[in-house]
């Protein structure tokens, strides 16, 4: 798709490399759930949920 959306070019990625420094945010009403169920299709863990001090609840998964 890359090839087709950017066309002046742009920078593939390595997936056996650490995860790029780019992170999309999705909101939801059960983090637990929406992470459980992105596991379950294959994601891969970055950080279990957790509460953050300000309240937000978060987590982080990449899909290689």
């Amino acid at each position: 798709m890359g090839e087709m959306n950017i066309v002046k070019g742009y920078q593939k990625t390595n997936s056996g490399a650490l995860p790029l420094g780019i992170e999309l945010a999705f909101v939801t009403e059960n983090v637990l759930a929406a992470y459980s169920k992105a596991i379950s299709a294959g994601a891969t863990s970055i950080s279990e949920p957790c509460e953050k001090p300000w309240g937000a609840n978060s987590c982080l998964c990449a899909r290689h």
